[in-house]
């Protein structure tokens, strides 16, 4: 996460190049694509994008990503 602070930080002209909103619709797209890929991958594929999804909190992770991302 260290890394996506640094890369959305504007060092000369203060503040970050993605709105906060704009960093939550590119989180969610990320987040679509890592759960798909999760599901293909985790315990051998057994779940389902559907199943993983109900197994975890989506609005927890988006929210700590934001979190970590914009401090």
């Amino acid at each position: 996460m260290d890394e996506i602070q640094k890369t959305n930080r504007r060092r000369k002209a203060g503040g970050t190049y993605l709105t906060l909103e704009e960093l939550r619709e590119a989180i969610e797209e990320a987040y679509r694509g890592a759960l798909s890929g999760a599901a293909a991958e985790a315990f051998g594929g057994a779940y389902s994008v559907a199943q993983l999804s109900a197994m975890v909190d989506r609005k927890g992770i988006i929210q700590e990503a934001i979190t970590l991302v914009s401090n």
